[in-house]
């Protein structure tokens, strides 16, 4: 008798948890096939794969997938167990994938660039839980760049990567959904964070632009940026998403024309953990405005080869 309680225990608290809403980088895109056309092998319809990375039950209830302007919103009901799978599609093909796997039909599946696209996974109070921007440069291989071969996640464990953490499968009918993906291997990252440029948004306010994406939390300390010299005070930095490879510096005071200041960065790391280097400089400034006859059309193609443009 013990025993049978001792069970029935154990059925009713597995049946009573309940799945955690997915944090940044816990729930992730992992295989992608924007081009399914000419098909090797898979159904000649979009999906995204995504991934729970996470040691929790993930409840994915109100969860976006978009890319941007457009995109679909994961019912109530649905969770998913640590290292489980769900392949995202339009609802009109669940039932094609569904024999591949775990299988979700959105009734508004974003359609995705077949050259390339920024997806975006978004939990239901707005925040990014994983962005990936892709272009059609990532397959390395004009073969399966043509269409029929999904983009599989090398790495899961660096989900700020971008082409180095993507590569075509090699599946032999074009893709892995709903399964291990074909490439999956490990990646390592070392190298630090570097700032490119910066461009003003007006007076009181520049972006610094890093060539991957920060750690938004330590991004945020403003006392992070300075002016050299006796410049504007920064009082606030905001890295802006959803990749947080920017961030948005605002001053106490205006930015003065016709002056040409040196930003220097410190003390900021990329999503990995890596540390900027030292102390990095930009310049950067205020622009002015275009006057008459000071921006001129220097060049025009109006009849390109076949398969170019204007």
């Amino acid at each position: 008798m013990n025993v049978w309680i001792y069970i029935c225990l154990t059925l009713l608290a597995g049946m009573a948890v309940k799945g955690q809403p997915p944090r940044r980088h816990e729930l992730l895109m992992t295989e992608i096939l924007a081009d399914p056309s000419p098909s090797v092998g898979l159904p000649s319809a979009e999906f995204v794969e995504i991934r729970n990375v996470s040691q929790r039950t993930l409840r994915l209830d109100g969860c976006r997938l978009s890319d941007g302007v457009s995109g679909g919103t994961i019912g109530t009901g649905i969770q998913l167990e640590p290292d489980s799978l769900l392949i995202l599609c339009s609802r009109s093909f669940a039932g094609n994938y569904a024999t591949y796997g775990r299988t979700l039909g959105l009734s508004s599946f974003p359609a995705i660039d077949n050259d390339g696209e920024s997806l975006l996974l978004i939990s239901p109070e707005g925040v990014v839980i994983h962005a990936m921007q892709f272009d059609i440069s990532y397959y390395g291989n004009p073969l399966k760049a043509a269409g029929g071969w999904s983009l599989e996640m090398i790495d899961h464990r660096f989900p700020c990567h971008g082409s180095e953490n993507w590569a075509p499968s090699m599946a032999s009918d074009g893709g892995t959904p709903g399964r291990a993906n074909s490439m999956a291997g490990t990646r390592s990252d070392l190298k630090p964070p570097a700032l490119l440029r910066t461009f003003a948004v007006d007076s009181l306010t520049i972006v610094a632009v890093f060539d991957e994406g920060l750690d938004s939390v330590k991004a945020a300390g403003h006392l992070q940026y300075s002016l050299e010299g006796n410049g504007p005070k920064i009082v606030s930095a905001r890295p802006l998403s959803p990749f947080f490879d920017r961030v948005q510096l605002v001053f106490d005071r205006p930015l003065a024309q016709n002056v040409v200041y040196t930003l220097q960065v410190s003390a900021v790391s990329d999503c990995h953990g890596n540390p900027i280097r030292g102390l990095v400089f930009a310049r950067t400034g205020r622009p002015d405005p275009v006057r008459p006859g000071q921006l001129r059309i220097n060049e025009i193609l109006f009849d390109p080869k076949p398969e170019a443009a204007d």
